[in-house]
């Protein structure tokens, strides 16, 4: 049995909705979702995510468990919340504005029932809504012509963890990003170790360096095409890293906590070459896990003004 933690935060109700549906079409039933809602009562759109809160719950039945957020903290906070409620023997993360491939609960499941490792992740794939404009006059288009953005890329190549010796995995981690909708791992791995509150980000990245810290294994399931679909939309948490003085605040916090994750120069000196590149690469640039940079796989469409404002009808 797998337990699915998920906080939710004034969601877009379609965003949620295609969530609850990707949870709803697993070819494994064998799960409880857990829902921890910190979702003002004063939202806007409040009466209407109360009739969808209410249609999932019969959809789910019996494996519906909803809550409120009764501290403060944030996401870290009301996953800990949830995790303190459940006790099934496998945990899975999904945020409430991402989506599984039908197949993903099975596919990681079975590989941390067959295979030794705590921990599994698999790739994930970041995909911009196509009705976002584009800086038109940037780019030289004249303002009455609307432009189509559809964005792919995956956002970490998480496959390196497969030949990574476990002693240089925590500084794979540091100040990479831990995205938690591609993540399982065993009871043990959250009843050792929680999220820590103070994290406004990030929050997901320092608790898998309390893991590879307590020297739990990290694999990566490797498949043709990604299992999660992160989609991004304005006023999302993970848009506080544009914020300078936050991400300096973030990363305060991470080199005080663990100092010894750091890419030095003493570190690098002390490895062997095969490995020292690689890690040299890391240290310059903490984008360069991405397998790709981020115009590759964007595609434009230019569409008229007309055909634009009736796709945002």
């Amino acid at each position: 049995m797998i337990d699915i933690i998920m906080p939710i935060r004034s969601t877009p109700l379609n965003l949620l909705r295609d969530t609850l549906d990707s949870v709803l079409n697993q070819s494994t039933q064998d799960f409880q979702l857990w829902i921890c809602d910190d979702t003002p009562e004063n939202w806007i759109r409040w009466d209407s995510y109360q009739q969808l809160l209410a249609e999932y719950s019969e959809a789910f039945g019996s494996r519906w468990n909803y809550q409120r957020q009764t501290k403060e903290g944030g996401v870290a906070a009301a996953r800990n919340q949830l995790l303190e409620s459940s006790s099934n023997p496998l945990v899975a993360f999904l945020d409430s504005d991402d989506l599984w491939h039908p197949l993903y609960l099975t596919l990681m499941s079975q590989a941390l029932e067959t295979q030794e490792a705590d921990i599994w992740v698999t790739e994930i794939l970041s995909s911009v809504s196509s009705t976002h404009l584009l800086e038109l006059q940037r780019l030289g288009i004249p303002a009455e012509i609307g432009m189509q953005k559809i964005m792919h890329n995956h956002l970490q190549c998480y496959e390196i963890l497969n030949f990574l010796p476990r002693e240089l995995q925590k500084h794979f981690w540091f100040r990479a990003a831990a995205y938690f909708s591609g993540l399982m791992c065993r009871r043990k791995c959250v009843d050792s170790h929680q999220f820590s509150p103070e994290f406004r980000l990030a929050e997901d990245t320092e608790l898998m360096l309390q893991w590879v810290k307590a020297d739990y294994q990290v694999r990566c399931l490797s498949v043709d095409s990604p299992l999660v679909i992160k989609n991004h939309w304005e006023g999302q948490l993970g848009n506080l890293s544009q914020d300078p003085e936050i991400m300096t605040q973030v990363s305060e916090l991470l080199l005080a906590r663990h100092s010894d994750c750091h890419i030095t120069e003493e570190f690098l000196a002390t490895l062997p070459h095969s490995w020292k590149k690689t890690f040299q690469m890391f240290q310059r640039d903490e984008g360069a896990r991405n397998r790709y940079q981020l115009n590759q796989g964007m595609t434009f469409n230019i569409i008229s003004r007309d055909e634009w404002e009736i796709m945002n009808l």
